[in-house]
């Protein structure tokens, strides 16, 4: 594996912890045709009410590359209400020029770090080089070792914008590891894995509540339905489908005078754990941030080999209520009950 960079990488993306973004660094992203790009550090962080600001960094140490910042600029643009930061040892005047048109951010790493050191006010967890270079490998093993559809659907995670068809898949994706569970739970690359699904369903949560939080309770059932209904068939067609499906059924059982177990769903059976949750965040979204980080804390403390759990990493009152939620994401995620290796997280 060719880890040039990757140092930079870890310490920026460390950087942006500090500052109280959830970040991940060396994000692969790759469709099933093949690796098309990656970001160097990604990070995001929600505001009191849940106004979410998303950054993308590329770093170059020693390099002023053009095609860089280009590709810095294509990604923008894809994820949309984004920042791009161009992060170097030191900003030359061509790089100026052309970030400055581009609208991205430049910054030089000394800058970061004195930024770093003045505004960090989030106690985070750092990830050292050892540890990020692990961190990086999981996937290969996750790739030869488990299985190798959860390698393409991982990297596909990033590539997605919609929060309720990325959170679909990690639901999906889940289920998969909880069926693989008990030959690979002793492999921290597949328990890492399982954790990051978590995070990123966190996440991905945090993004449906952005968007109902100036809904009232009962506009937020629908919208969230209506998102679920139109997830690739629209809702008018699955209507028609489930009819003539059970038309089908009814023939079938007055003919043969057998009883047929068969439901369609046309949304999630989970959806209205989902709506609760969404409205819990909602209820404390002025620390919707913190819970996010405080769940950070907890899956870097694993990568770094000290485990804490959420009573270590936090015994304020005011977070009571995130082992409730945690606990009802993890019923979403989970096939049937919660299993031990997230004992950490309630």
């Amino acid at each position: 594996m060719n880890l040039g960079g990757i140092k930079e990488e870890i310490e920026v993306a460390n950087f942006f912890a500090r500052l109280g973004y959830f970040t991940r660094f060396h994000v692969q992203l790759y469709p099933k045709e093949g690796k098309i790009s990656d970001i160097d550090v990604l990070g995001v962080k929600f505001e009191n009410h849940l106004l979410p600001t998303r950054n993308i960094i590329e770093t170059k140490r020693s390099s002023n590359s053009t095609k860089a910042i280009f590709q810095l600029y294509g990604l923008k643009n894809f994820y949309k209400n984004c920042n791009a930061f161009f992060v170097n040892d030191k900003i030359s005047y061509n790089t100026f020029k052309i970030t400055n048109e581009l609208d991205i951010k430049v910054y030089s790493f000394d800058r970061l770090k004195n930024l770093s050191k003045k505004d960090a006010k989030y106690p985070s967890i750092d990830i050292d080089d050892e540890k990020g270079y692990e961190l990086i490998g999981f996937m290969d093993i996750i790739k030869k070792d488990v299985d190798n559809s959860l390698f393409w659907e991982y990297h596909g995670l990033w590539l997605e914008n919609n929060p309720f068809k990325r959170l679909n898949t990690i639901k999906e994706m889940f289920e998969v590891t909880d069926e693989l569970y008990g030959d690979h739970k002793d492999k921290k690359a597949f328990l890492w894995l399982r954790k990051e699904l978590f995070a990123i369903a966190f996440l991905s949560i945090l993004e449906i509540a952005s968007k109902c939080i100036e809904l009232d309770n009962f506009t937020i059932n629908t919208y969230i339905e209506d998102q679920f209904y139109n997830l690739g068939t629209t809702k008018d067609r699955k209507l028609e489908l489930k009819e003539g499906l059970d038309v089908l059924v009814r023939i079938f059982q007055e003919k043969t005078g057998e009883k047929i177990d068969f439901k369609f769903d046309i949304i999630p059976e989970w959806s209205n754990l989902l709506i609760r949750v969404v409205k819990k965040i909602i209820n404390n979204a002025n620390y919707a941030n913190n819970y996010l980080l405080i769940n950070e804390r907890i899956l870097k403390s694993f990568i770094m080999d000290k485990p804490r759990n959420i009573e270590i990493v936090t015994d304020k009152v005011t977070y009571k209520i995130l082992p409730s939620i945690n606990s009802d994401i993890l019923k979403i995620l989970h096939k049937e009950h919660i299993f031990e290796d997230f004992n950490d997280y309630v």
